[in-house]
């Protein structure tokens, strides 16, 4: 299968077969790999999985645009609020990153996004 990771294919179908939850730790490349696998094959409780050790595991500062990215790519919900919060927390961390926040600002509507995510959390609650 082109563009499948063939180890991370062997994890979901494990994971289908037997319900073992794939030891994923904080290895961001075989995570990034798994979600990819899950959302091509709709393998929803697998990709919900990834989600949150992405979330609870892998997500600093360093790395949330890069997994902003992947999450608005994969339509990741939990995933994409987890990183526009961590952006919004620490923004200057965030644009150390040059080559991820290069590619997002080559997404005008996932920046725009991310601009009215940070401008909600000061918005007077009417």
């Amino acid at each position: 299968l082109p563009n499948i990771n063939e180890s991370s294919f062997e994890t979901m179908l494990e994971f289908i077969y037997t319900r073992k939850e794939p030891k994923i730790g904080k290895d961001e490349t075989f995570a990034k790999n798994l979600l990819h696998v899950a959302d091509h094959f709709n393998c929803l409780d697998l990709k919900l999985y990834t989600e949150s050790v992405i979330t609870n595991n892998i997500l600093v500062s360093s790395n949330a645009t890069r997994l902003l990215l992947l999450a608005d790519s994969h339509s990741c919900a939990l995933l994409k609020e987890a990183c526009m919060n961590t952006c919004a927390t620490n923004p200057k961390a965030v644009m150390e990153s040059l080559d991820d926040w290069a590619k997002l600002k080559e997404s005008m509507e996932l920046l725009t996004e991310l601009i009215i995510h940070k401008s909600s959390e000061y918005s007077p609650i009417v």
